[in-house]
């Protein structure tokens, strides 16, 4: 039987992470046992910067997937049974719920979809197929605000969503923290009926029996600070037995329409980057074509300056690619013993990502020496696999200072991933 309570923290410490803050992203992978499966979708998730929640006890997938708030549910398919119970279980929770099965069986899809997954993939889609898909599910979700809007505006209503701070005709509403979350949610959701199942899942995590009680007093309290009577709804209307619809449309603002002007735009967002990537890459013959055109989609499509892919072999760094790089760059770095001084090979033994400001310090002599007239002013590592039992490092320079703020970060991580499955894929 699932369980929405929370388990002891004796149980579940041990594979669920503190729950991500403000911001970041989550995705529940859930299997019945441990497998390789599971095991590489949450090093998947995790490649990309999000945070990766595994459960393998099903007492605790419900507990885990309203916790966390997830974006969305992987479950790796079993026993039928199991799969359509935890597809049911988990469905108000989350924005997007895919599937991973052995095989694909017409009936057997049909059915799984039927019960309230968004998506049916094999085992062996490539990597970048399965962030696709989960990308695609999260960009469609009509809850999904775009990273770059910053107000909800209503019918004289406004959601500053970075202060938290709401007004309407320009006078402070003060709401609570949760009040907050439920009208966001609804305005979000405009102009459809938001299920209450989903928004006790997605406002207080809490089990449908008795959070539909509470949830009317929210609403009520909502509307009594935003002079909305239940009679005759202007914003809220309550759907009889399903849930709650916000009536007016919502438009999604970058400013407050005011004087300050709004932040400069990435070049490309996460999403549209990855997507734009993984379709380059799908014509290319093998993997000197695809680096090449990794590193050009990198240099043209983010705000790097010179792109560089080494392959790791026994102890040197073969280079795969480069762009934005001097030739005399090029003749040193083609071949590169792995050193102490070398930040590459410094990133690729912690297998952790490196941020390098000006041409290093002291002790990546090599490294130095490799950027002194390249006019560089940061350099980051990111390691990446390069299919079964083979590494790489992507380096990527800028020569602007400053640091790497979290959403360029994130976006360099996701379009490293997928450059890896593509390579993986024809190095095999």
């Amino acid at each position: 039987m699932l369980s929405a309570e929370r388990p002891s923290p004796a149980t579940h410490s041990s594979f669920l992470p503190t729950p991500p803050g403000q911001g970041q992203r989550a995705v529940v992978v859930v299997g019945q046992r441990p497998g390789e499966t599971e095991r590489r979708l949450a090093n998947l998730v995790g490649q990309v910067g999000w945070n990766s929640v595994r459960v393998l006890d099903e007492e605790n997938i419900v507990w885990a997937a309203t916790v966390h708030h997830p974006a969305a549910v992987i479950i790796v398919a079993d026993a039928d049974d199991w799969t359509v119970r935890t597809v049911r279980a988990v469905r108000a929770a989350t924005q997007g719920v895919i599937v991973v099965v052995g095989r694909l069986d017409a009936l057997r899809t049909v059915h799984i979809l039927t019960v309230g997954a968004d998506s049916v993939v094999t085992d062996d889609a490539p990597d970048a197929e399965i962030l696709a898909r989960l990308f695609a599910l999260i960009r469609r979700e009509p809850g999904t605000v775009e990273e770059s809007t910053h107000y909800l505006q209503a019918d004289g209503l406004t959601l500053d969503l970075r202060n938290r701070e709401v007004t309407q005709a320009g006078d402070t509403v003060r709401l609570t923290s949760t009040e907050f979350r439920l009208l966001q949610l609804l305005m979000q959701e405009h102009g459809r009926t938001v299920p209450n199942q989903k928004i006790i899942a997605r406002v207080w995590g809490g089990g449908a029996a008795e959070g539909i009680n509470t949830l009317r007093i929210f609403i009520a309290r909502l509307r009594r600070k935003l002079g909305d009577p239940a009679t005759n709804p202007r914003l809220v209307a309550s759907i009889r037995g399903h849930g709650y619809r916000f009536l007016p449309q919502v438009i999604e603002l970058r400013t407050d329409g005011r004087d300050d002007p709004a932040p400069d735009a990435e070049p490309m967002s996460g999403l549209d980057a990855v997507e734009r990537l993984a379709h380059s890459l799908a014509g290319c013959a093998d993997t000197r074509t695809v680096s090449e055109a990794f590193v050009h989609f990198l240099v043209n499509g983010t705000t790097v300056d010179g792109v560089a892919v080494h392959r790791k072999v026994n102890r040197r760094l073969l280079l795969q690619a480069q762009y934005g790089l001097s030739p005399e760059w090029v003749r040193h770095a083609t071949d590169l013993p792995i050193t102490g001084g070398l930040a590459a090979g410094a990133a690729l033994e912690a297998s952790s990502e490196l941020v390098v400001l000006d041409r290093g310090p002291r002790r990546f002599r090599d490294t130095a020496r490799l950027l002194q007239d390249e006019g560089v002013a940061s350099t980051l590592f990111l390691p990446f696999n390069f299919g079964p039992n083979a590494i790489g490092c992507v380096g990527v320079t800028r020569r602007t200072t400053g640091p790497w703020s979290a959403r360029p970060l994130s976006v360099l991580r996701a379009l490293t991933a997928v450059y890896g499955s593509q390579a993986a894929a024809r190095t095999a």
